[in-house]
């Protein structure tokens, strides 16, 4: 009837009136959530050279494990970045050529042996070798086919057959028992044949599972170019790898960050100290890398491990408590005085005079307030200010992790939407341009009403470039506010 909504490709022939109600406003913009973690680690177990998504102490136990022994490093790096406040890590374990997962058959009871099932452990490396599948006839009842799982000896469980042996389906039926285990992280099954469905009463042992080669510098280098593909997944990285054991790779580490950043990924990194460095080739190390993007934290710190050893973990190594920390780091917010968790003892002891030299050259250093252990001030590696990618001075204040927290947020949650929402959609006129410049304003409004930039925000359709075609230029003015890290007191005295 008269009155409905209409289209304006088939408008129509009825007399009357006709309404369509639409929104006259453009999506919002919201910041997001953070707290992700990404990084490189070495481990025993785990998805080779690909990330692995664990979002819980529970996830890091199951999908990883818990090996602490050198080089494995993974199991104490993820751990530390939830202890951290880190919501999500990403695992990426990396491996070297000539890795290869373990594998095993299972053959029927035929006097030329059938194989029923291929046997493969989920992830590759020699852990993968003691991984044992033992079938038997089930004691209680003859007709039925257990299946039993053991990883180093130990056994995991023991699934029974619903299927009768003999019968069709009884093979695929063990493959779907394991399977189909929600508590199975260590195998595989593939049906490979029938035969005559009476799998043989065996222990299976996987066998050729290889950890490969230890990775080279170009390993390194080319995870890290997939880690970087997938930076839109993550917000802070950190890799427990220095100079000493892979030449060359921090430089390439500090270019690769650099180029995330310049194409607009809002990420950074927390690397550190190796062991026994002193305070000045810190300075010098942090003060060389000179980025807004990076921290570097120092010294290491004394802690213990899962079977409570005092072990030094250099501050390259403890720079993943610092990543989880970074990722979860409240707007307006910095990291003075944040304390740091599952320290026994730091690995030296700072003076003061030292502690404001390592700052001014751009370290997160580690200390004590009190009975307190904590980082005794967030700053970026970022000493002396140089060109952006567009010409302009890198601000002053980007020498603070809590300037460059906020002003990230703003530049990624706007990108977001703009990608999302405006990008392709909203016509360039004068309407779209004023509606894109209002969304902006109303996100800067939000900004200011969660203390993170001042009130004095403008965004205003750009007078110095003409904003035709397919080009739409803002002009965006905001003062990000600092958090207060010295209180300074004249006091009077009276007498």
């Amino acid at each position: 009837m008269p009155g409905g909504p209409w289209t304006p490709s088939a408008p129509p022939t009825r007399p009357g009136l006709y309404i369509n109600f639409i929104s006259d406003a453009i999506a919002g913009i919201t910041t997001g959530q953070r707290g992700r973690v990404a990084m490189i680690v070495r481990s025993d177990w785990g998805t080779a050279n690909a990330a692995q998504v664990v979002d819980s102490y529970a996830e890091l136990v199951n999908y990883i494990g818990t090996n602490e022994t050198a080089p494995n490093n993974a199991y104490y790096a993820a751990r530390q970045a939830f202890l951290g406040g880190a919501r999500v890590v990403r695992i990426y374990r990396i491996m070297g050529t000539g890795n290869a997962i373990a594998t095993g058959k299972l053959q029927d009871t035929n006097a030329a042996p059938v194989d029923l099932i291929r046997l493969d452990a989920k992830n590759a490396g020699v852990k993968g070798n003691t991984i044992a599948v033992t079938t038997r006839v089930n004691p209680g009842d003859s007709t039925k086919t257990d299946i039993m799982t053991y990883l180093g000896g130990t056994l995991l469980n023991t699934k029974t057959s619903i299927v009768n042996r003999g019968a069709a389906g009884h093979i695929q039926n063990l493959c779907d028992l394991i399977n189909n285990d929600e508590n199975n992280y260590i195998l595989t099954a593939t049906k490979l044949g029938d035969g005559n469905n009476i799998p043989a009463s065996t222990t299976i042992t996987l066998a050729g599972g290889n950890d490969g080669s230890a990775p080279l510098a170009a390993d390194y280098v080319n995870l890290l170019n997939t880690v970087g593909l997938e930076a839109d997944e993550w917000d802070v990285f950190t890799m427990d790898v220095k100079n000493a054991e892979i030449p060359g790779i921090e430089a390439s580490l500090y270019s690769w960050l650099k180029d995330l950043r310049n194409d607009g990924y809002r990420v950074t990194l927390v690397t550190g100290s190796a062991a026994g460095e002193t305070a000045t080739i810190a300075e010098a190390t942090a003060s060389g890398i000179n980025s807004e993007g990076v921290q570097y934290v120092y010294p290491g710190a004394w802690q213990l491990d899962g079977n409570g050893n005092l072990v030094l973990k250099r501050g390259c190594a403890f720079a993943a408590q610092v990543a989880g920390m970074r990722s979860n780091l409240q707007l307006g917010l910095g990291m003075t005085f944040m304390n740091i968790q599952e320290v026994v003892q730091l690995e030296s002891k700072i003076k003061g005079s030292t502690t404001d030299l390592l700052i001014q050259n751009g370290v997160t250093v580690l200390g004590k307030a009190g009975l307190l252990w904590n980082i005794v001030k967030g700053v970026t590696t970022l000493v002396v200010p140089g060109l952006a990618a567009d010409g302009n001075y890198i601000p002053q204040g980007f020498k603070k992790v809590s300037i460059v927290n906020t002003t990230d947020a703003i530049a990624r949650a706007i990108e977001t939407a703009a990608r999302v929402n405006y990008i392709g959609k909203i016509p360039n006129d004068d309407n779209g341009q004023a509606a894109v410049a209002g969304v902006v304003r109303d996100f800067l409004r939000i900004m200011a009403g969660q203390r993170a930039i001042k009130t004095n925000y403008t965004v205003e359709i750009s007078q110095t470039y003409p904003s035709t075609g397919e080009y739409l230029y803002l002009d965006m003015f905001m003062t990000v506010i600092d958090t207060i890290d010295e209180i300074l007191i004249t006091a009077k005295i009276g007498t």
